[in-house]
């Protein structure tokens, strides 16, 4: 029963109440199913932005089972959040980069942690790839801008020039 109470604040969004009442269940250690719970704590935690919870509960919930797609991308992100770039890629890595929102969104933020990694080469070329898609608009933005200035920092300068009069002119 706990499993599906807990279940049901997260549906609820009643983070605070799937906090609450999750951790007390995983604390006492008396319910089936903990990682489940587990990975209910990392989702609820996340959408809190308590980023070193979800890492915690995400994380203990991927060393017992694997992690959905949402859940793998939510430690990724979480990782990032809080500076963990080596784990943050190995964790975005793990997910497709495909031609989706997500895709864009996966590419972005890997890229991201390429570039505090100083791996500028594959960075350089997740942010193109992030901004050819039209999903998100303001990571197309983002992404036309960073990869047009490591074109310019890794040696790139007509790329650079053509990406940032386009991007001027938009």
């Amino acid at each position: 029963v706990p499993v599906y109470i807990t279940q049901l604040y997260l549906l609820k969004q009643q983070y605070d109440s799937t906090l609450a009442y999750g951790q007390q269940v995983v604390e006492a250690d008396e319910a089936g199913k903990l990682n489940t719970i587990k990975g209910y704590l990392g989702e609820a935690a996340y959408h809190q932005q308590a980023y070193d919870t979800v890492i915690r509960y995400l994380k203990a919930r991927q060393q017992a089972d694997s992690l959905s797609y949402s859940q793998q991308y939510k430690l990724a992100f979480s990782y990032l959040k809080e500076s963990q770039y080596e784990p943050a890629s190995a964790a975005f890595q793990v997910l497709p980069v495909q031609e989706d929102s997500l895709g864009q969104q996966v590419a972005y933020h890997l890229a991201e942690a390429y570039v505090q990694l100083k791996a500028n080469a594959k960075a350089r070329n997740l942010f193109e790839f992030a901004s050819s898609l039209s999903f998100d608009t303001a990571i197309q933005e983002q992404a036309a801008f960073r990869y047009a200035k490591l074109s310019y920092d890794e040696g790139y300068q007509k790329t650079a020039k053509a990406r940032l009069q386009a991007f001027i002119q938009k």
